[in-house]
């Protein structure tokens, strides 16, 4: 059972806060974050069987498209369509074939890395294959050196063609050690223990043949390769292209751990400027070069006085337009440091009162890992336990808190809540404090998930209800009590009416007897004494009729039968029989109806006991005046009758309980008026049964008039 203010988006949002700043800001005692380590701890104890993309798989999938087009232009180089592109321009060399091949396998490999990091058998087969080639580019450098053909290319693949002091189709020893380099990169990522230092390797190796193939193309980008005069075979252009592309491809495998990945493509004041400034830089370079060599080519300006112009402009040029971007930025960059402050001093605040309204709550609230260990708990739970302080909870269990029989029924319904993944809501189960009482909690546990939706822990709230659970045992018992004694009262009131009955019959019956024989010889006696007797006879009956019918009622014993009834013809039969006693009163009793024919369908005893009564009580509380019957219909489906007279009235505080039993206005032994005060509790109890109305107005000293309400739905009556 949740307190309102634990709902589901309030703690969806305290936890992505938490986690965003947790360095440096929100350390000890973190809720969220200790939940979120716990689903990782338990993901590594139990790794999905998927395989993950690398971060960069998008340039590594570009990097291989790309050598796999420039290894075949360069592996077909025997053709002349396809010699014309691995050279680019007639004056420099083309593509080796043997290059071009390997440049193929490697942008193969790429693309299947892209896709995920192999397992398996074909991971140890792409070892072994970049280890082949890795041998192949040693040996391709080595016999360089010794001139002594250790690859038998010359035995298997002769060929004579040069271009100027060259030979055409065949590597150079700087391609060698290159893919030499990559090879060992490869290998060193595809390590069985990989690490950060051999990360940091391929990083350093891509980092390698990247500058090497981005100064050797900026040789042919300027006009000027290196190496066409020496004796050492160059590089081809598209070789050069190709291993800046395999550069930054190394780079993209050695993922985290690339140093260019961490200077580019974090969000950080350097990040950004190194974003910004390096290509700017870089693209000043290339167009002061190539500005340069057009110029000199045409001989408009001295190469040395064009050099000086140029670099003249551009260091003045580029400082102006990174000062103003770095203006831009910096504006941009404050500004966004000033709504990550607030917005962690926001989260900080939230945080604070958060953990103040938890630890001041009356109730236990915890958070648990999927072990059913607490990893964090409040000042209830600590209380209840006798702890000092929530921090002495975290990392036990409730073995270490609780009894063992009562830890482990904890754990079995937490273990069996993180398996099935459903709440556990409102469940009353015992509990013991920190001097052994056994008392009763109310708990609500919900699952945590992560990102997955793997279930790593649960948050929990309990109640103490050891008071509550008393209380309602005591209301139990006293259910129990109250209805065994009016069991017992019924039972009581069921013989005091058969056992009253008998001698008040036999007594009525023999006073009647005696009446006729003493009757003629002492008239002024028996008229005045047998009176009495007979008054007194039929008042006591009465009264056990009353309590008799009450007793039923509030037993639900009454059964109703339901007839047909003239209402009009019962109210005339009650007005002729009660018109003596109001006419030794001198009163008037009239009856009026307005309705004519009222037929209903209901129970007959009741209509006319409830009638009786109030007319009964009209009478008797009225000395002088009137008491007025009239019978009308003032809505659909419902017929009245008002009982009106001119008696002594009913006080406003009495009308509350006025059809509660047992109940009088005047309840002191010298009351003028005779009753128990059950007369109009029967009669509402009779008519709730009906499904009829009564209500009452009244003022004192000027009369009162009770209103009855008849449906004229069989199924109410």
């Amino acid at each position: 059972m949740f307190p309102s203010f634990i709902q589901a988006p309030t703690w969806a949002l305290w936890v992505k806060g938490i986690k965003i700043y947790q360095d440096g800001m929100f350390v000890d005692g973190e809720i969220a974050m200790k939940i979120i380590d716990a689903g990782i701890n338990n993901n590594r104890n139990n790794p999905p069987m998927r395989i993950t993309k690398p971060a960069n798989y998008h340039a590594m999938q570009v990097a291989g498209a790309v050598l796999v087009l420039l290894g075949l232009a360069g592996m077909l180089s025997f053709i002349d369509f396809f010699l014309e592109l691995s050279r680019i321009r007639k004056e420099y060399i083309p593509m080796a074939p043997d290059t071009g091949l390997i440049f193929l396998i490697y942008g193969a490999l790429l693309i299947i890395e892209s896709t995920g990091r192999p397992e398996g058998r074909i991971r140890m087969v792409l070892i072994w294959l970049t280890g082949i080639i890795s041998i192949y580019a040693v040996l391709k450098f080595v016999q360089y050196f010794i001139q002594i053909d250790l690859t038998l290319e010359n035995f298997f693949f002769p060929s004579n063609n040069t271009q100027n002091q060259f030979p055409l189709h065949r590597m150079s020893p700087t391609t060698g050690i290159l893919f030499f380099i990559t090879g060992m990169a490869y290998y060193f990522s595809h390590s069985s223990k990989p690490s950060r230092k051999k990360l940091q390797i391929v990083n350093m190796a891509g980092f390698i043949v990247g500058n090497v193939g981005a100064i050797t193309f900026l040789g042919y980008l300027f006009g000027s390769p290196f190496l066409y005069k020496s004796h050492v075979i160059p590089m081809a252009a598209t070789t050069t292209f190709s291993f800046m592309t395999l550069g930054l491809a190394l780079v993209s495998l050695a993922d985290e751990e690339s140093f260019i990945t961490k200077l580019f493509n974090r969000n950080t004041a350097r990040g950004r400027l190194m974003r910004v400034i390096l290509p700017l830089v870089v693209s000043a370079i290339l167009i002061q070069g190539l500005v340069q060599v057009k110029l000199t080519e045409a001989g408009i300006f001295d190469h040395v006085i064009l050099a000086a112009l140029l670099t003249l402009v551009f260091s003045i040029i580029t400082p102006l337009i990174i000062i103003r971007l770095t203006k831009i930025l910096y504006r941009n960059y404050e500004r966004i440091e000033q709504e990550k402050r607030e917005t962690r001093e926001l989260l900080l605040y939230e945080r604070v009162r958060l953990r103040i309204l938890i630890d001041n709550l009356p109730d236990r609230i915890f958070f648990k890992d999927r072990s059913s260990r607490f990893i964090v708990a409040n000042k209830g739970i600590a209380i209840h336990i006798g702890l000092s302080s929530p921090k002495d909870i975290v990392g036990k269990t409730d073995f270490d808190l609780y009894k063992p029989e009562l830890a482990e029924q904890y754990f079995k319904d937490e273990q069996d809540l993180m398996l099935k993944g459903e709440p556990l809501l409102n469940h009353e189960e015992p509990s013991s404090d920190s001097s052994g009482n056994i008392g009763w909690t109310m708990t609500s546990k919900i699952p945590v998930r992560n990102k997955a939706g793997q279930v790593v822990g649960l948050v929990g709230v309990s109640r103490d209800i050891t008071e509550l659970k008393k209380v309602h045992e005591d209301l139990v018992a006293a259910k129990e009590t109250a209805e065994q004694a009016s069991k017992l009262k019924d039972y009581f009131i069921a013989n005091l009416s058969h056992e009253i009955r008998t001698p008040l019959n036999a007594i009525i019956g023999f006073s009647e007897l005696l009446k006729e024989e003493v009757e003629h010889l002492l008239p002024e006696v028996s008229e005045q004494y047998f009176a009495i007797i007979d008054k007194s006879s039929q008042r006591l009956l009465r009264t056990i009729d009353l309590m008799l019918i009450l007793s039923r009622l509030q037993s639900g014993l009454y059964v109703r039968h339901p007839i047909q009834l003239d209402l009009d013809l019962i109210i005339r039969n009650l007005v002729e029989e009660y018109s003596l006693n109001a006419k030794h009163k001198n009163l008037e009793l009239t009856y009026e109806n307005t309705v004519g024919s009222a037929v209903l369908e209901t129970d007959e005893y009741c209509v006319v006991h409830s009638i009786s009564n109030l007319v009964d009580n009209a009478v008797k509380y009225t000395y002088h005046g009137y008491v007025a019957l009239k019978l009308y219909q003032d809505q659909p489906g419902w017929i009245n009758l008002d009982v009106q007279d001119t008696g002594i009235g009913i006080q406003e505080e009495y009308r509350k309980k006025l059809f509660e039993p047992f109940s009088q206005e005047d309840t002191s032994f010298t009351r003028q008026f005779e009753g128990m005060g059950l007369g109009l509790s029967t009669t509402k109890k009779m008519l709730d049964t009906i499904g009829a109305r009564i209500w009452i107005a009244s003022t004192k000293e000027v009369g009162t008039t009770f209103t009855i309400g008849f449906s004229t739905d069989p199924l109410k009556g």
